[in-house]
């Protein structure tokens, strides 16, 4: 017990004074028990708290599980996995989203290559074929010189081809790395296309067809690669001249309008059907082959064309109506 002293105002004056004491235990009790609840109080919030905590992490991260579990799935033969969307706005809505995409352009890129694959192996496959029918036929028997000549001639026509085969995918292949180095100089196309016109001209008289060129420029000075350009230009003519019946004509026209350069190829040709102009730059995509008898197309030459105008920030456009010809005009940008 603790004494408590009280003392009057006159304690000088007086010899005597009063001590009162009080239990202070009931009060300690009280402060002990207080104590103890705050402890098992704060432990109790700490571990609600923990919980809690865990449990909103966990929920809010389940999104990135996710995401690192299906991209352990994935692989070159397995690209139809997405992560499911649920509209959220968020960061973790945007990631996810942005990983659909992702797969998205992955699968995309996936098919183009084994689409690409698979034409290019049955591309090779026919002269594989007749090379091996052809050479097989000749050593059945014994032949004159005259007949071996005309088989080693047919065998190189196939061989040719092959080769033509082989270098436009490995075009492409380089196309797609980024790594077809453009060596542009100051180029007077009108030159250039006389140039390919008449390496052009042998081939339009073995059908009897008539190309002609009457520019109203004799100068149009343009910055090009003038390999590119005569890749791009032969393939035009090249197409134009096949599916043109014997008799037929071409008309190229150029023009420089304002800061764009246009370049017309007309023909009065087979013509293409209307649902499959959309079609005609896709890789290895031809227009039925027995409408015009050739099969020396490997449906890469417009492929072509259009990367070598793209790569020069022009457009490749066809017009056509079947049994009366096609126009295909390029644009480039100066």
């Amino acid at each position: 017990m603790s004494p408590i002293k009280y003392l009057s105002a006159h304690e000088k004056e007086s010899p005597y004074y009063v001590l009162v004491g009080q239990s202070t235990l009931y009060v300690t009790n009280i402060l002990a028990q207080i104590r103890e609840l705050l402890i098992l109080f704060g432990i109790g919030m700490l571990m609600i708290a923990g919980i809690g905590g865990w449990y909103l992490a966990r929920r809010a991260l389940k999104p990135v599980s996710e995401i690192t579990n299906t991209a352990r799935t994935l692989s070159a033969y397995h690209l139809d996995k997405r992560l499911p969307e649920k509209g959220q706005e968020d960061e973790l809505g945007q990631l996810v989203h942005t990983f659909n995409e992702m797969i998205d352009r992955i699968q995309s890129g996936v098919l183009r290559i084994q689409q690409f694959s698979s034409d290019a192996s049955h591309e090779l496959r026919t002269p594989l074929t007749i090379l091996r029918g052809e050479t097989e036929i000749a050593l059945r028997k014994e032949r004159s010189k005259e007949e071996y000549q005309n088989v080693l001639g047919s065998l190189l026509e196939e061989v040719l081809r092959m080769e033509k085969i082989v270098d436009d995918m490995l075009f492409f292949t380089r196309a797609d790395s980024g790594h077809i180095p453009l060596q542009n100089i100051k180029s007077n196309l009108v030159e250039l296309l006389e140039e390919i016109i008449r390496k052009m001209q042998p081939l339009a008289k073995e059908k009897a067809i008539n190309i002609t060129f009457h520019p109203v420029q004799s100068n149009i000075i343009y910055k090009i690669d003038p390999g590119k350009f005569s890749q791009l230009m032969s393939n035009v003519l090249d197409n134009a001249v096949k599916y043109t019946n014997k008799g037929g004509s071409v008309n190229v026209d150029i023009k420089q309008l304002d800061k764009h350069i246009s370049i017309e190829v007309k023909d009065n040709g087979i013509g293409i059907p209307e649902e499959e102009i959309s079609k005609v730059f896709d890789r290895f995509y031809r227009v039925d082959k027995s409408r015009s008898g050739d099969s020396r197309s490997n449906g890469l030459g417009l492929s072509i064309c259009k990367w070598i105008v793209e790569a020069y920030q022009g457009n490749i456009k066809i017009k056509s109506e079947e049994g009366r010809g096609t126009t295909l005009v390029i644009t480039l940008s100066e």
